[in-house]
C-alpha cells in the first residue's frame, strides 16, 4: 500500500472550479486539471503538448510561466497517478466533506480504481480521475497525528505526491485506527481543545499500561501490606487514621478509619461540633478478574455504617478489572464508592507515588 498526497483545484472565485471539484470527489471521482480533451497521460508526452495546443491555443501566447517546459513538467507529475492502485490512501488538503470552503481540514480517501481520463464536460478540463471511497475529514489541529501530517504539507507541493515519509504514513494510519473505533470524534465540530488534550490522547495507552503494572503488583502483596499503602496514601494527603480491623460481629467489617477532613482545616472544626462526626471507612480487597462475590464488600460497609450514625463515607477498594452489575446496583442505592484495580492504580500515581525526573 502507498501513500500519495492529491493536491486539487482550490479556485472558488471569478469563475473557479473548487465547488465543482469537491462535488465530483463527494460522488467518488478525484480529479485532477491540466486534463483537456486528448490530454490523458496514459499517452505519450508528444500527445498530451499536442492535444494541449488543440484545446488551449499555441505556446506563445500562455501566461507567464506557463511554458513548454512547465506542461512537459506537468505530464510527468499528472504520470504519477498511474502508479496510484487500489487500497493505496489519498490524503487531499483543504477539502472537507462537511464543509463547502476551502480551509484547515483534510480529507483521507481509498483508492477505488484506477486511473481513467474521462473530461469534465462543461470545462474542457480534470479529465484524470481516480476512483476514491472517502473515510473521514479531519481539521488540522484535531490531534497530533493531524498536527503531523499538517506540517508535512509544505514538503509536498507537486499536484500528485508519492509520501515516502513514515512519519506521514504512520500518522495516517492512526487516524484511520481512531475513525475506525471512534468515528463519532471526526464530526465537523469535534476538534481538539488543547496542546494537552492532544498531548493525553496520544499517550492514555501507554499511560494505562503504566497503571495495568502497578495494579499487577499490588495484586501479589500481602492483604496487610495493601492496607497499609492505602494508608499511606490518605495520611500523605491529610486524613488521620482512626483504626484499623474496625468490625462489629454482625457481619460489619472495616479495614480502615480514617477522620472525614484534614486537621486544622474548616470542615474538620465544623463536623467536630456534631455528636456522630462523620468518618472515613474502607474495606479493602485484592481480587482479580470479575469477583462474582463483590457484594460482601458492600454489605460490610453499609452494617458498620448502620451501626455508627449511618453518615460515614463508605468506599469499596477492590483490585478487580470491574464490578458486577448487581454491585454497581448496590453501591448506587446504599452511596457506597467502588474503585477498581485500575481507579485505585491511577490514585496512586497522582496522590502517592512521585514521578521522578
Amino acid at each position: 500500500m502507498n501513500y500519495y498526497l492529491f493536491r486539487i483545484n482550490y479556485d472558488d472565485r471569478n469563475g473557479g472550479n473548487f465547488s465543482i471539484i469537491r462535488g465530483e470527489l463527494l460522488q467518488g471521482r478525484l480529479r485532477q486539471g491540466w486534463g483537456a480533451e486528448g490530454m490523458a497521460v496514459s499517452n505519450s508526452e508528444q500527445n498530451f503538448l499536442a492535444a494541449r495546443v488543440k484545446a488551449w491555443g499555441s505556446f506563445a501566447n500562455v501566461p507567464v510561466g506557463q511554458t513548454k517546459d512547465y506542461h512537459i513538467r506537468k505530464y510527468h507529475n499528472l504520470h504519477t497517478m498511474l502508479d496510484i492502485k487500489v487500497g493505496d490512501l489519498i490524503v487531499i488538503p483543504k477539502v472537507s466533506l462537511n464543509n463547502p470552503y476551502v480551509g484547515r481540514y483534510f480529507t483521507v480517501a481509498k483508492c477505488t480504481e484506477e486511473y481513467k481520463f474521462n473530461v469534465l464536460q462543461g470545462v474542457n478540463d480534470f479529465g484524470h480521475i481516480i476512483g476514491v471511497e472517502n473515510l473521514f475529514s479531519c481539521d488540522y489541529d484535531f490531534n497530533s497525528d493531524s498536527q503531523i501530517i499538517c506540517g508535512k504539507l509544505r514538503a509536498y507541493q507537486s499536484s500528485i505526491n508519492n509520501v515516502l515519509n513514515e512519519d506521514f504514513k504512520n500518522a495516517v494510519d492512526n487516524l484511520i485506527k481512531n475513525y475506525t473505533t471512534n468515528p463519532q470524534n471526526f464530526s465537523s465540530n469535534n476538534v481538539a481543545q488543547s496542546s494537552l488534550d492532544m498531548l493525553a490522547q496520544d499517550t492514555k495507552n501507554e499511560r494505562v499500561k503504566y497503571l495495568q503494572e502497578i495494579v499487577k503488583s499490588l495484586r501479589k502483596l500481602p492483604p496487610n501490606t495493601l492496607e497499609d499503602i492505602i494508608k499511606e496514601l490518605f495520611v500523605k494527603n491529610g486524613h488521620k487514621l482512626i483504626r484499623r480491623n474496625f468490625y462489629n460481629r454482625k457481619g460489619g467489617d472495616v479495614d480502615l478509619v480514617f477522620e472525614t477532613f484534614p486537621e486544622n482545616t474548616l470542615m474538620h472544626d465544623i463536623f467536630k461540633v456534631g455528636e456522630d462526626e462523620s468518618k472515613i471507612f474502607i474495606q479493602v480487597k485484592k481480587k482479580v478478574g470479575t469477583d462474582l462475590d463483590d457484594t460482601t464488600g458492600i454489605n460490610q460497609l453499609n452494617q458498620m455504617n448502620a451501626d455508627n450514625g449511618r453518615n460515614n463515607i463508605c468506599i469499596l477498594i477492590n483490585l478487580t478489572d470491574e464490578f458486577t452489575d448487581k454491585a454497581k446496583q448496590s453501591a448506587s442505592e446504599t452511596n457506597v464508592i467502588l474503585i477498581d484495580g485500575l481507579t485505585m492504580a491511577d490514585i496512586i500515581v497522582r496522590r502517592g507515588i512521585p514521578v521522578g525526573i
